[in-house]
């Protein structure tokens, strides 16, 4: 989801007022909890400011019979 300015100050402010319930990309979203909501925020920030790093998984096979 690309999150913006707009939601990340959306949901601060939901934190800050104790709300659970946040309006993101045109949606409502609620929160089990402020641990969850913060968590969020945390990704939401780091989307925003260009910080998410791209996790890359590497796997190899080998075959039996080499």
């Amino acid at each position: 989801m690309a999150w913006t300015q707009t939601d990340v100050a959306r949901l601060k402010k939901a934190i800050s007022s104790g709300l659970k319930q946040v309006m993101e990309g045109g949606r409502m979203v609620t929160y089990n909890s402020v641990d969850e909501q913060l968590r969020v925020l945390a990704l939401m920030e780091a989307e925003v400011n260009g910080t998410v790093r791209q996790l890359v998984e590497q796997v190899a096979f080998t075959r039996g019979d080499e």
